[in-house]
């Protein structure tokens, strides 16, 4: 049996280029449209499908994923 490891998503989105979650370390990669890139360490995976569902993937990231910790990676 397969399992999903990680998801990528394009989003369309003045702030966000795109999105990646990984279900093994339940982390989340964003890249946004200014350049930077962060990852988010800790998201569930209920988060990641709110973020994959939400009809605004930078009002989602600003008022959920944001309070989680954080490291910028570049």
């Amino acid at each position: 049996m397969s399992k999903i490891i990680k998801e990528d998503m394009i989003v369309e989105s003045s702030a966000i280029q795109y999105a990646t979650y990984y279900y093994r370390t339940k982390t989340l990669f964003v890249m946004f449209t200014n350049g930077h890139a962060y990852d988010y360490l800790d998201v569930e995976p209920f988060m990641w499908e709110g973020l994959r569902a939400s009809p605004s993937a930078g009002a989602f990231l600003n008022k959920i994923i944001k309070k989680q910790h954080f490291t910028k990676i570049i």
